[in-house]
């Protein structure tokens, strides 16, 4: 039986009833049943005690049982607030606690880290031992301690604490009382304590660095080798194992801006190239010069480059002007001088009509102190003995406000107080610029530059770091955001919300501005793991976008085939509109490419996390670069999180249907056209929507504002915009009426495919409105002989009672069987009315497509329609009081002319159009370019009826105007105008006379 117990028993660090109880049946007197109460109260009298379990193996349990119980109450609450949308910060994920043990009158300080589920090391006194520790099911540890193994249990009463009370007079054990059986364990987990190793695996660092600026070259080749030899390696002896550069020095050279890059960057790699032979060679290290070109000194907290690039779509160069936040000068704040710099910069991006970058790294608007009265004033304390009972005010000596006084740096009001002279002060100034309101001025000044600027040019902003109060607004107001994941964009820091709040709520910046918020609310357009892929994105946009805002889009020779089929055929079934768009892997060849309609690898997304059930981007066809929307077919899931202020709030799951635009994405709709008409990007929507939703919460969200602001997009976009139904797509209801042609119908076309349909409700809908049960009744009597025939007898006035009411069931009959398969029917007539033909025929839409071959449709029409916008705003320079309807007519008669009026039908064939107007556009050697000289003549006419038009309603100043000519003739055309006034004069003479005679 003591065997059994103590397989039972509880070996932790304080004895337990069941150890108590072995003791007294391992004693002589009970072993010999010579026992009586009398025996026990010598026990208790005598304080006879269990055998105690091993000191630190009872420390090492307790310990472990209290890490144990803290890791996993973290990780449950953990995993708890994951369950409701709250997401905790990591740290909250606690890997290391401080244990205190009291015994015996000894304290015991650990600390127990988790390596792993399994293995825990305790510190104590410096020293550390690794312990195996497996979970049990009831709640016990199985450990391996010092090559035993030990299962250990602990229980917990933190309302109780175990005493026993013994009277030495009177040793009965009627007079002892246990009242518990525990200790109370309290755990206190120090911040960063899971940094439990104060050493590292790696050693410590040996990188250094250098930034070095020179005047000139020569200056850079005698004294470079300075800095180069205090970055020598010391501390690795066997450099041929070094292959990146370890010590990286930046080299700045003042120079001209006559001086030619090419030149100096022969001149560097000449001179390194010397120096690694002579030098390094035989370690095989190499050295890398970071060239930079300086051209001023930098005193504010913002940078500012004009660049230009050769790109592969401009080789001969494109000019960007790149904004950048200089985070190391005053964190990056916004004050005056960063705010001038910031607003010239963009006035020169605008004047000159070229892109504009902005690299943002900042902490908002400038906050600063009058340090030069923070260090004088003085306090004047309603009572000097009790401070709390308030302050009365702030004030100057006369020596220090004689000090400072010229510097204008306060305003005071001077009394004379206990008995001396004191300066109230009433307005602190500062002596420096950028304290407070001025920065603030400054920012509402850059905020309405960028505004202007999104309007007039291209802007694009990458956060780097983190883009806070004004830097978020300047970001968003340039709308083409890319974020760097580990980047942040808010309005107030997560401390000064945490203050306001009055408690922890939010953990870190990222949790309110990070890219899992401004990604997918849409305030960001695409994210990145990096800078340099942020560069990279940069780099990709501005490649679909003209370099100046004069010019035409950049259209790259085609890198996929203009007449090829498209292999991926859009289905009645959801699919992802990706597919359609740009291709996809093959679902049945391996390792083959299914095509899309664009070319292939061009298509690229933005926004696309938000408002899924619209996708939106840009690509290209046939070299030409275009902005993309199309829909969403399948149902998207909308994460809404949980708000961390509110405790009680949850994360949400909304199901959004494909087809259906809902307030954000008729907003994002709205968005990326705005985007693309200032990009000047043609446009393509493949139109598949049954139209808005309409419930009651999507009505409060604003879905009707959203929706109205398409319309707005598309009646101030200036590019062509072709509007595309594909197969087995339909447009329908008030998603047809925000894309209409009419809306802007001298840059509009709507085309649709043969298996498409539009109409105001699908057929289902409309089935159920106007095509009743009455009337499929009506349509059973005229079209099924059956019931026609049960109809007529029944009509009959000869028949019995009998007799009708057979005749009335076998009509029910033949109407319960026949009503399903008219219900079809009626659909069917009814879709009838939404085809193709019928939209042509009523005139809704320009042509019917087949879908293998509209990307080679598409791409001749829109080719046509780029190189009209190019004639027609030089015809419009040349002659302003031209509409389009004349400029399109002008034109045909232009193509007729010098066709010949037997090719007047190419003018609808879209490829013969456009080699006709790529001919007279950019006419080669020995062809006359009528397009040219027909702007000519055009401009001369309206020149010469724009001054008669002035003469006519000014005749006072006709003299004046003839001198002013005179001047600026040549003496020929001046002989010219004598010779035209003199027979003007004998002309008039001659009329004269004959007057008279007559």
């Amino acid at each position: 039986m003591v065997v059994a117990m103590k397989e039972l028993s509880i070996r932790g660090d304080f004895r337990t009833t069941v150890e108590y109880l072995i003791k007294l049946l391992e004693t002589e007197s009970f072993r010999s049943n010579d026992i009586d109460t009398g025996w026990l109260d010598h026990l208790i009298a005598e304080k006879v005690q269990a055998e105690r379990p091993d000191t630190m193996l009872g420390v090492v349990c307790g310990a472990l049982h209290v890490a144990d119980a803290s890791f996993r109450k973290s990780m449950s609450d953990f995993l708890h607030s994951l369950e409701r949308g709250q997401v905790l910060p990591a740290a909250s994920l606690v890997n290391t606690v401080d244990v205190d043990l009291i015994y015996e009158g000894i304290k015991y300080s650990l600390k127990v880290a988790r390596q792993s589920p399994t293995t825990y090391v305790i510190i104590m006194n410096g020293s550390d031992i690794e312990i195996d520790v497996h979970r049990l099911s009831d709640g016990g540890l199985l450990l391996s301690y010092s090559g035993s193994s030990y299962t250990t249990y602990m229980k917990e009463e933190i309302d109780r604490e175990p005493y026993t009370r013994v009277s030495n007079s009177e040793p009965k054990p009627t007079l002892s009382v246990a009242v518990g059986s525990s200790e109370q364990f309290e755990t206190m987990r120090r911040q960063g304590s899971e940094l439990f190793m104060e050493g590292a695996l790696s050693p410590p660092c040996q990188r250094m660095g250098a930034m070095v600026a020179f005047q000139c070259f020569e200056d850079f080749k005698s004294s470079v080798t300075s800095p180069t030899r205090q970055c020598s390696s010391t501390y690795c002896c066997n450099l041929k194992s070094l292959e990146n550069p370890i010590h990286i020095i930046n080299v700045s050279i003042k120079t001209a801006d006559t001086e030619d890059d090419d030149a100096l960057v022969t001149a560097f790699s000449d001179f390194s190239q010397s120096k690694v032979s002579r030098f390094w060679s035989f370690y095989n290290v190499y050295t890398v010069l970071f060239i930079s070109i300086v051209y001023v000194i930098f005193q504010v907290g913002m940078v500012a480059f004009r660049m230009k690039m050769k790109t592969p779509e401009y080789p001969e160069g494109r000019e960007i002007i790149v904004i950048c936040n200089d985070i190391t000068y005053k964190i990056g704040s916004f004050g005056p001088q960063e705010d001038e710099l910031f607003l010239r910069a963009s006035e020169l991006s605008r004047a000159e009509g070229i892109p504009r970058i902005y690299i943002s790294a900042n902490s908002g608007a400038r906050i600063g102190l009058a340090e030069e009265v923070q260090n004088k004033f003085q306090v004047a304390w309603h009572d000097a003995s009790d401070p709390y009972k308030g302050i009365k005010y702030l004030y100057l000596t006369p020596q220090d406000y004689t000090r400072i006084s010229s510097t204008n740096s306060v305003h005071c009001r001077h009394v004379e107080e206990e008995g001396e002279s004191r300066y109230i002060i009433t307005d602190i100034i500062g002596k420096d610029e950028g304290l407070g309101v001025e920065n603030l001025r400054g920012s509402g000044m850059i905020a309405g530059e960028s505004s202007q600027a999104y309007e007039e040019i291209i802007t694009i902003s990458m956060v780097t770091c983190r883009a806070i109060g004004i830097g978020a607004y300047l970001v968003r107001l340039g709308q083409r955001v890319i974020q760097v994941e580990n980047s942040h964009i808010i309005l107030t820091g997560a401390g000064a919300l945490n203050k306001v709040l009055g408690r922890e709520v939010y953990t870190s910046n990222n949790q309110l501005g990070g890219v899992q918020i401004m990604h997918n609310n849409g305030v960001t357009h695409t994210t990145v793991p990096d800078d340099f892929e942020g560069v990279f994105t940069i780099l990709q946009w501005l490649s679909y976008m003209p370099k100046n805002k004069h010019s035409p889009v950049p259209v790259m020779p085609p890198t996929d085939p203009v007449e090829r089929e498209i292999e991926f055929v859009p289905t009645k079934a959801p699919y992802d509109p990706r597919w359609m768009l740009c291709g996809r892997p093959h679902p049945s060849v391996k390792g083959a490419w299914q095509s899309g309609f664009f070319d292939h690898g061009t298509f690229m997304e933005v926004m696309s996390t938000w408002a899924q059930t619209v996708v939106v981007g840009r690509a290209r066809l046939g070299g030409i670069p275009v902005g993309v929307i199309a829909v969403e077919t399948r149902t998207v899931e909308v994460t809404v999180p949980a708000d961390p202020a509110n405790l009680d709030s949850e994360a949400k799951i909304v199901q959004q249907a494909g087809q259906v635009w809902f307030p954000d994405s008729a907003y994002k709709t709205a968005q990326a056209i705005k985007d693309f008409e200032r990009e000047r990007l043609p446009l393509m929507v493949f139109a598949n929507w049954r139209g808005f939703s309409g419930g009651m919460k999507d009505m409060y969200d604003q879905v009707l504002k959203f929706g109205a602001y398409i319309v707005d997009a598309l009646r101030e976009f200036h590019q062509p915009v072709l509007v595309y139904i594909p197969p087995h797509a339909e447009l329908r209801g008030g998603s047809w009426v925000v894309i209409d042609p009419t809306i802007n119908p001298e840059y509009m076309e709507l085309y649709a495919d043969r298996e498409s349909r539009g109409g105001v409700l699908e057929a289902e809908g409309t089935v159920e409105i106007k095509f009743r049960k009455k009337d499929l009744l009506k349509t059973m009597r005229r079209i099924d002989p059956d019931y026609s025939r049960l109809t007529e007898q029944l009509s009959s006035a000869e028949l019995s009672v009998k007799e009708r009411s057979g005749l009335e069931a076998q009509l029910r009959a033949r109407e319960e069987f026949l009503l399903p398969i008219y219900h079809q029917v009626a659909v069917q007539f009814v879709d009838l009315h939404d085809t193709p033909g019928r939209m042509q025929e009523k005139g809704v839409i320009t042509d019917i497509l087949d879908w293998k071959n509209a990307r080679m449709f598409f791409y001749w029409r829109l080719r046509r329609l780029l190189l009209e916008e190019v004639v027609k705003s030089e015809i419009i320079e040349a002659n302003r009081d031209l509409n389009n309807g004349h400029i399109q007519s002008m034109l045909r008669r232009w193509f007729i002319e010098t066709e010949g009026t037997v090719k007047a039908y190419l003018w609808d064939n879209n490829k013969a159009v456009v080699e006709w107007l790529e001919k007279h556009l950019s006419p080669q050697d020995g062809i006359r370019s009528a397009i040219r000289e027909n702007i000519k003549y055009l401009k001369r006419d309206y020149t010469l009826k724009h001054i008669r038009s002035l003469v006519e309603a000014n005749p006072e100043v006709a003299l004046d105007c003839i001198m002013h000519m005179a001047q600026n003739i040549t003496p020929s055309q001046r002989a010219k105008v004598s010779h035209l006034l003199a027979t003007m004069d004998n002309n008039t003479t001659t009329t004269s006379s004959s007057s008279s005679s007559s």
